[in-house]
């Protein structure tokens, strides 16, 4: 098996977490007897290299892997996708309230707040764009592989999808 794994530009100069598990899971898919390619660009050409499927890590820097994950699906490649995800959002305002807003809030579709003058610009704006992409991600992966129950949750819940539990 060919495997191509993907992650951040940075993931080498800021080593952090993420590429932990992309290097342990590398390490151990190879004792397996499988080919295992690192490639941190956007758009490889994937079309000559015969991969098997690809794996991209994180789906927090969505700016970065949801071109990496329609660059793989240009090819028709199955995705797997390590979340590597967890909300960090939850401060002092009790978690209903939270979630009473959130899901109405997420339920009015970011192409009709994006025509709002500066919405785009405000951080509220800007984390829901990233939280679009990261749904598209969750929802364009073949198989997410979360780290734990709690993390499966977590997606399940904050991103309005119980269909995660599927794919997991």
């Amino acid at each position: 098996m060919r495997v191509l794994f993907q992650s951040r530009r940075d993931a080498f100069d800021c080593y952090g977490g993420d590429t932990t598990q992309m290097m342990q899971t590398k390490k151990y898919l190879e004792k397996l007897g499988a080919e295992v390619f690192v490639d941190l660009s956007l758009d490889p050409d994937l079309s000559q290299m015969s991969f098997d499927l690809v794996h991209i890590f994180n789906i927090q820097n969505a700016d970065y892997a949801l071109i990496q994950l329609k660059n793989a699906k240009k090819y028709n490649l199955p995705v797997v996708l390590s979340t590597i995800y967890w909300d960090m959002n939850n401060g002092k305002v009790s978690s209903s309230v939270k979630s009473i807003f959130r899901n109405f809030y997420r339920s009015i579709p970011y192409s009709f707040l994006k025509h709002i003058p500066l919405y785009s610009k405000t951080s509220t704006g800007r984390r829901r764009y990233r939280y679009d992409k990261m749904s598209d991600m969750l929802a364009m992966a073949d198989l997410l592989l979360p780290n734990s129950v709690a993390e499966s949750e977590q997606l399940a819940l904050h991103f309005l999808m119980p269909s995660i539990r599927q794919k997991i």
